[in-house]
């Protein structure tokens, strides 16, 4: 797993030996700093199940309960069998179009 600080988001790269320990890695990063909009790109992860995507939800809500926004790049899954409250995106450029998307609706309220 890598990270990388952009101008509005952080990108979690994220690396098939540490997905079971993903979800906790980045909740306990995330304790006692400024969260920032994120991206999670899964593209280099060659065994990606629907149950480990699922298991991001936790962290969703965290973000979503303090408006900031938690997209995921997955281009190796189904995206409409995936929970709801996740948002997902099949490349890193339609993510950043998620972010921004999501600022507008909660700017203009919604």
């Amino acid at each position: 797993m890598s990270i990388q600080s952009h101008k509005s988001y952080e990108l979690v790269v994220a690396a098939d030996d540490n997905m079971s320990a993903l979800p906790q890695i980045l909740i306990n990063r995330l304790k006692g700093s400024e969260l920032r909009h994120m991206i999670i790109d899964f593209s280099d992860v060659t065994q990606l199940s629907m149950t480990q995507i699922n298991g991001f939800v936790d962290l969703t809500n965290g973000f979503a309960a303090a408006k900031k926004s938690l997209v995921m790049v997955v281009p190796q899954l189904n995206l409409t069998e995936l929970e709801n409250t996740i948002s997902m995106a099949p490349t890193l450029l339609e993510a950043e179009d998620v972010i921004q998307m999501e600022e507008m609706a909660r700017d203009l309220g919604f």
